[in-house]
């Protein structure tokens, strides 16, 4: 902690900046995420896992993507609805780095931090309430295609390391940590 103020030239002999980032980081780290496991709980763990993905068809894919959206989540789900105005997909490469990939319960998860601010942190637990605001940022930002990217990525990453033809059972999902709901 004392390595990192000094790199931003942050005073830490004169204010109490080295306990308060280790009480926040204590809190961080030990917050239940899933299934009352916390980041300090999982054992298996990659940070800042790189990865490149290909994109064939550009735009074409947008509209695959909303009814893939729309069939899973339904039509009037924000997600679907977000999905639906997609308009600058280009072919190319797709270059990205995980937050954190984690196994949990013989599965494959990736975690993703988020600083964005909520106007209320009370829904997050239920994805299925009505004016959720997670869900509302999560489709705002386009984070639910993220989430897709990411456990594509995933997929392949694992049928690769465990010279496996199909990961997809050994997909967990994706936990969206909104950072600053647990302060």
């Amino acid at each position: 902690i004392i390595a990192t103020l000094n790199q931003y030239n942050i005073d830490h002999n004169t204010t109490n900046y080295v306990e308060e980032l280790a009480i926040m980081l204590d809190t961080a780290f030990s917050y239940p995420l899933l299934d009352n496991y916390a980041l300090n709980d999982f054992g298996h763990k990659i940070a800042e896992l790189e990865f490149n993905l290909q994109i064939k068809q550009g735009l074409a894919i947008a509209g695959e993507i909303a009814n893939i959206i729309g069939q899973y989540w339904g039509n009037d789900h924000p997600f679907t609805i977000a999905s639906r105005t997609l308009d600058k997909i280009e072919s190319g490469f797709l270059v990205g780095f995980i937050d954190l990939l984690f196994e949990h319960q013989g599965k494959y998860w990736v975690l993703d931090y988020k600083t964005n601010s909520l106007k209320d942190y009370t829904s997050p637990l239920n994805i299925y309430q009505a004016d959720n605001m997670l869900i509302e940022s999560m489709a705002e930002h386009h984070y639910y295609l993220q989430y897709l990217l990411y456990l594509v990525a995933i997929k392949r990453y694992l049928e690769y390391r465990l010279q496996i033809s199909d990961a997809s059972n050994l997909l967990g999902g994706a936990v969206y940590f909104y950072v600053r709901g647990i302060y």
